[in-house]
């Protein structure tokens, strides 16, 4: 074992992929959830750096991060925003987005599992996620119905940088020995339309590590 990290602070860097699904634009004030009354994430989230770790206020937690790991967390989710970068995220987007990098480094003593789960994804996000909202896992790959949402928009606009971009992204995710099990993670596919969930929804694509970091990209999506 290298050397450990422990000193992680608070700190907004970590938090702007995710910010705008804390907003709340029209919160429904007999919510049985205040923090999640029009929002996917909550309101009371906090986040930390350099982990990246993600949790919400008042939840004390250990940092204990090999600095290893932490660093080829960083360099790994910089390399995959450079493939996306400058290439709409699509798939609906009412909005103007691109993906950016994402991770959250993973603490000594936590066992890693052997693959991205939905459970493994709100204990890594430290309670955030919306207890109800939806969350749909696809494995990165380019064929099936998830490769056909993710490419639709530059397939129907005839933009072949971004095909390019979206095929050299599959790639890099499997071609990195660092990382397994790579899958892309949707909230609200089957819930955008229902009250509640305001109108933000984070949209990732991961991997894990074998010290059972996650690490990649992640974008908010608008859809109403």
């Amino acid at each position: 074992m290298g050397r450990l990290v422990t000193n992680s602070r608070l700190s907004q860097i970590p938090l702007k992929p995710i910010k705008e699904a804390m907003e709340q634009s029209n919160p429904d004030p007999q919510s049985e959830w205040p923090e999640w009354a029009d929002n996917v994430i909550s309101t009371k989230t906090i986040t930390y750096a350099p982990c990246g770790r993600i949790t919400r206020e008042g939840t004390r937690i250990e940092h204990k991060h090999e600095a290893h790991e932490l660093a080829m967390c960083k360099r790994l989710s910089l390399q995959a925003a450079k493939i996306m970068k400058g290439i709409p995220v699509g798939m609906g987007d009412e909005g103007d987005h691109e993906f950016m990098p994402f991770y959250i480094c993973g603490t000594m003593g936590v066992k890693a599992p052997g693959k991205i789960t939905e459970k493994y994804l709100r204990s890594v996000f430290g309670g955030t996620i919306h207890p109800k909202i939806d969350i749909t896992l696809n494995a990165i790959k380019m064929k099936g119905k998830w490769w056909d949402r993710f490419t639709s928009q530059d397939r129907t606009n005839h933009n072949e940088n971004g095909l390019r971009a979206r095929k050299a992204l599959v790639e890099w995710f499997h071609a990195n020995k660092d990382l397994h099990s790579p899958a892309f993670v949707s909230t609200g596919l089957k819930g955008y339309a229902k009250p509640g969930y305001g109108s933000s929804f984070p949209q990732l694509a991961l991997a894990l590590t074998r010290k059972g970091s996650v690490l990649g990209l992640c974008v908010c999506l608008n859809w109403t």
